[in-house]
C-alpha cells in the first residue's frame, strides 16, 4: 500500500483590529525546516488588479509578512523553489480577529483544514488536481460524448463539496468559477493529449463540451483566476469584425466590470496584433467608430497611432538600457546573427513566473542553434531581479531594464510579453507566441535558418 506522506506546516495569521480599517493582514508560518528547506513563501490578496507578491520572510522554520488587506476574504499563499512552485488558496473571514491555519501537503498537493470553508476549498482542490492528471492521461482514450462528461464533473464535484461542507456565500462562488476554470483548463489540453491540431479540437467548442452556467460567470470574480479572460473570451459567440465582436460582450454580460476587461482586452490585442498594413486606415475607423459606440476613452485611438509609429521602425530600440548581472551595459547588436526570443518579465508577477518552466523546457528542448533566448526583467531594482533569478535557478543571458524604457518604447502594456527579432536586429513577431503555448511555437523556432 503507498504510504502517504503529510508535511504538517502551521500557518498563523493574525488580523490586526485598530481604531480605523486595518490595512494589512499579519501572517506567520512555521513548518519543520527539513521539509520547507530551500522554498521560499509568498502571499497576494485574491484582487482584479495585478498584486505584487508579499515576499515573507524566512527565518529558519518560520515565516512572517504583511500582506495587504482582501477585500473578499481570499488569498493566495505560493511558495517557490528551484524546481517546482506551488499556489494555495485560502480564506480568512474579514471580521475575523485572528485565525490559525494548519497547511498540509499530500503527495505534494497543499490541503487547508482550519474550518469548513477552507476544508472546502482543499476538498475540491485535490479532487480537481486528480482529475486535471486524469484527464491528461485519458482524454486521448475518450469518444467526444465521454470527454463532455468527464469535464462536467468538475462542476458536480463543486456542488457536492459545497452542499457538505456548507460554505458561506463568498467560498460558494469562488469553489463554482474554480470549476468552470478547471473545465477549461483541461479543455485546452485536448490538442496536446490527444495529438490533434489545434485547428481541429477547436471544433469541439468550449460551450459544447463544458456548457459552463454562464450566468455563474457574469461576476468580477471570475477575474481572480488567471485564464479569467481567456475562459470568457471563449464563451462569446463567433463574430467577425471589432465592432460585432463588442456587440457580443455586451450582450452576453451584465457586470461592467466584466465588460470593461473584456472590452480592454479585445481592443488592446486588436491594436498589438495588427501588423498596420496599408488598411490601416481601414482599422483606425473601425476603432474610432467602437470608441463612439461605447464611449469609451480616447487613449485607445491614440494608443492605435502610437503604435504604428514605433513598430514601422523595425529595429531594436537604441535607446532602451540593459545590463547584465555584472552591472554592465549590454548591446543588443551583440545578438546580430541570431534569432532572438526575448521574454519580458519581472519577479513579481505571477503568470511571467508560471511561463518560466515552459521557457526552460524550451531552452533546453530546442535543437536550433541559430536562436538565442533573453529574459529581460523590468524590476526597478536590481536587488529584486538578482533574488528571483537565484531563487527560480535561471540561468542563459538575463538582463535588466530597470526604467522600463523598452516597454515603453514598444508600447507594451503588461507583461509577461514576448518578442522575435530576426539576425539582422528587425523585429519579426510582436506579441510573440508563449512558451506555455507548447509544441507551435517550438516548431516555429526550429524552422528559423
Amino acid at each position: 500500500m503507498k504510504l502517504i506522506k503529510a508535511v504538517h506546516l502551521t500557518l498563523v495569521a493574525l488580523l490586526f483590529a485598530t481604531a480605523t480599517t486595518a490595512q494589512t493582514l499579519h501572517i506567520e508560518g512555521m513548518g519543520n525546516a527539513k521539509d520547507i528547506e530551500g522554498f521560499n513563501f509568498f502571499a497576494v490578496p485574491m484582487s482584479l488588479t495585478e498584486q505584487e507578491l508579499t515576499p515573507l520572510t524566512m527565518k529558519k522554520a518560520a515565516f512572517s509578512g504583511d500582506v495587504p488587506i482582501s477585500k473578499t476574504g481570499l488569498y493566495y499563499l505560493y511558495s517557490t523553489n528551484s524546481q517546482t512552485q506551488m499556489q494555495v488558496p485560502f480564506y480568512v473571514q474579514p471580521d475575523k480577529q485572528g485565525v490559525k491555519l494548519k497547511l498540509t501537503f499530500i503527495d505534494g498537493d497543499p490541503m487547508l483544514n482550519l474550518d469548513k470553508n477552507n476544508k472546502a476549498l482543499s476538498a475540491y482542490s485535490l479532487i480537481a488536481r486528480n482529475n486535471l492528471r486524469a484527464f491528461w492521461r485519458h482524454s486521448n482514450e475518450m469518444t467526444l460524448g465521454e470527454r463532455s462528461a468527464f469535464l462536467k464533473q468538475y462542476y458536480t464535484t463543486a456542488d457536492s463539496i459545497i452542499r457538505t461542507y456548507e460554505t458561506n456565500e463568498m467560498v460558494s462562488r469562488y469553489i463554482r468559477l474554480w470549476a468552470i476554470m478547471d473545465a477549461y483548463a483541461s479543455y485546452l489540453m485536448i490538442p496536446n493529449s490527444t495529438k490533434t491540431s489545434a485547428e481541429a479540437a477547436e471544433k469541439e467548442s468550449f460551450l459544447n463540451l463544458c456548457q459552463p452556467d454562464l450566468k455563474l460567470l457574469d461576476t468580477d470574480m471570475a477575474l481572480y483566476f488567471q485564464a479569467g479572460i481567456q475562459c470568457l473570451m471563449k464563451v462569446l459567440p463567433p463574430a467577425k469584425g471589432l465592432n460585432e465582436r463588442l456587440k457580443t460582450v455586451y450582450q452576453q454580460f451584465k457586470d461592467t466590470t466584466v465588460t470593461r476587461r473584456l472590452t480592454d482586452f479585445i481592443i488592446t490585442n486588436y491594436i498589438t496584433h495588427y501588423s498596420f498594413k496599408p488598411d490601416s486606415k481601414d482599422k483606425l475607423d473601425d476603432l474610432q467608430q467602437a470608441v463612439h459606440t461605447y464611449r469609451l476613452s480616447a487613449d485607445y485611438v491614440q494608443e492605435f497611432k502610437d503604435n504604428q509609429k514605433s513598430i514601422s521602425d523595425k529595429r531594436f530600440p537604441a535607446k532602451a538600457h540593459l545590463t547584465d548581472a555584472a552591472g554592465n551595459t549590454v548591446d543588443f547588436s551583440s545578438l546580430r546573427g541570431f534569432y532572438v526570443y526575448i521574454d519580458l518579465w519581472a519577479s513579481w508577477c505571477v503568470p511571467c513566473r508560471k511561463e518560466i518552466p515552459h521557457l526552460q523546457r524550451l531552452e533546453n528542448e530546442l535543437k536550433n542553434p541559430l536562436v538565442k533566448f533573453v529574459s529581460i526583467s523590468i524590476d526597478r531594482t536590481e536587488s529584486d531581479w538578482k533574488k528571483a533569478v537565484k531563487q527560480l535557478n535561471l540561468h542563459g543571458l538575463q538582463w535588466l531594464n530597470a526604467d522600463s524604457s523598452l516597454p515603453k518604447a514598444l508600447n507594451i502594456r503588461g507583461i509577461p510579453f514576448f518578442l522575435i527579432y530576426d539576425k539582422e536586429g528587425n523585429l519579426m513577431q510582436y506579441d510573440a507566441p508563449r512558451p506555455s503555448d507548447g509544441d507551435k511555437l517550438k516548431a516555429y523556432l526550429e524552422g528559423l535558418n
